[in-house]
C-alpha cells in the first residue's frame, strides 16, 4: 500500500481549523491521529457506520507504527471478502470516517464520552455483526 491509499473524509486535515481531531485531543480523548483512526475504524466496522467522502489524508500508511498496523491487519482481514486489496482499503477508510463521524456525533450529545464504555457497550453487538460480515477468514 503507498500512501496515497490513506485518503478519505474528515482525514483530520491540518490547517487554520479546528479539525475533530483537535477537539478530541484537547479534550484528552486520543493522543494521536494513528489511535483515533484505529478506533474509527473499528466502531465503524461494528456499527456499520461509512462515510464515502474524500478530502484529506488522515495518517500515512507507510509510517504506522507496529501496533497500529496490526489493528489495521485485523480490520482488513475482518473485511476480507475476496475482493481486490485496493477496494477493501477504501472500505476501510469509509468505515474509520463513519466511525470518527459517530464518535463525534456521541460527542457533541453528551460533550465526552469513555473509551472503555463505548467498548463495554459493543460488547455484545460483535457477535451479531461478524455473522453479517460476509467474510472469507471467518468461514
Amino acid at each position: 500500500m503507498s500512501s496515497e491509499d490513506w485518503a478519505g473524509t474528515l482525514r483530520l486535515k491540518y490547517g487554520a481549523a479546528k479539525s475533530i481531531y483537535d477537539y478530541f485531543h484537547e479534550e484528552k480523548l486520543f493522543s494521536n491521529r494513528y489511535d483515533l483512526y484505529c478506533f474509527g475504524l473499528v466502531y465503524g466496522i461494528l456499527y456499520n457506520k461509512k462515510d464515502s467522502n474524500k478530502k484529506e489524508t488522515f495518517i500515512p500508511i507507510t509510517q504506522c507504527p507496529p501496533n497500529v498496523r496490526s489493528i489495521l491487519n485485523i480490520c482488513y482481514l475482518t473485511l476480507d471478502d475476496g475482493r481486490d486489496t485496493d477496494k477493501i482499503v477504501e472500505e476501510m477508510h469509509e468505515y474509520a470516517d463513519g466511525g470518527v463521524l459517530a464518535l463525534n456525533e456521541i460527542f457533541k450529545v453528551h460533550k465526552s464520552f469513555t473509551i472503555p464504555d463505548l467498548i463495554r457497550d459493543a460488547e455484545e453487538l460483535w457477535k451479531e455483526r461478524a455473522k453479517e460480515l460476509q467474510n472469507i477468514n471467518l468461514s
